[in-house]
């Protein structure tokens, strides 16, 4: 798997789409931003299906 940091995506875009991508960061706009551009590059190529699986982690007093 490879790590793309959100100033290489559009670079990254550009080469085409990865069968999977697994976001994860501490920002939700950020998250949410590029669930967004990858969702609109996707329909943009004729995929017209998202498959979404969302984990939500609380620990009290850690950080994952």
């Amino acid at each position: 798997m490879n790590r793309i940091f959100p100033e290489q995506l559009n670079h990254h875009l550009a080469q085409g789409l990865a069968r999977v991508y697994l976001l994860q960061g501490q920002d939700p706009l950020l998250l949410s931003e590029t669930e967004d551009t990858l969702c609109q590059v996707a329909n943009q190529q004729g995929f017209d299906e998202k498959i979404l699986f969302r984990l939500i982690a609380k620990l009290i007093g850690r950080n994952l």
